[in-house]
């Protein structure tokens, strides 16, 4: 494969502006990120005075320990239906991901019954379809779960 030359100089100023600038965007993506997690472990002792595990702790144990996990589509419906951009981050309402089950690759989803007891707005949808679009164009197998009802 032939090397690829560039012509950026690192040591530039204009390099250094527009790295400051992307990593500056990248932490606030993060923090948004960081924000639909939050969201959801705020319903951690309704969860807890069920006796359930939080959809995020479901996907963790599922998944094979200290194996690579990649989360797809954080903030699907982004300041999209009920989702307000600020504290109501949803992220479409479910977990979807690429990582390790018993040592095989495979796309993960969860329906996060945190959010809205698991209902799916249409961009949550969207983002089901494309990662079931995912798992057949890189043959990954399939796992999802959908929430235990609670007890009555």
């Amino acid at each position: 494969m032939p090397v690829i030359e560039s012509r950026i100089d690192p040591g530039s100023d204009a390099f250094r502006t527009n790295r400051a600038q992307m990593l500056a965007l990248i932490g606030e993506f993060r923090a948004l990120e960081q924000k639909v997690r939050d969201f959801s472990n705020s319903r951690r002792e309704r969860f807890r005075a069920r006796k359930q595990l939080l959809p995020r702790e479901r996907v963790a144990l599922a998944i094979d320990p200290g194996a690579p996990w990649l989360e797809l589509s954080t903030l699907a419906g982004f300041r999209m239906h009920d989702d307000d951009g600020a504290d109501g981050i949803q992220g479409g309402g479910s977990i979807a991901g690429i990582g390790y089950v018993s040592g095989i690759r495979c796309v993960v989803t969860a329906n996060d019954s945190a959010i809205k007891g698991g209902t799916s707005t249409p961009m949550g949808v969207k983002k089901q379809l494309r990662v079931q679009q995912i798992a057949l164009e890189t043959n990954f197998r399939s796992c999802g779960w959908s929430s235990p009802a609670a007890p009555t």
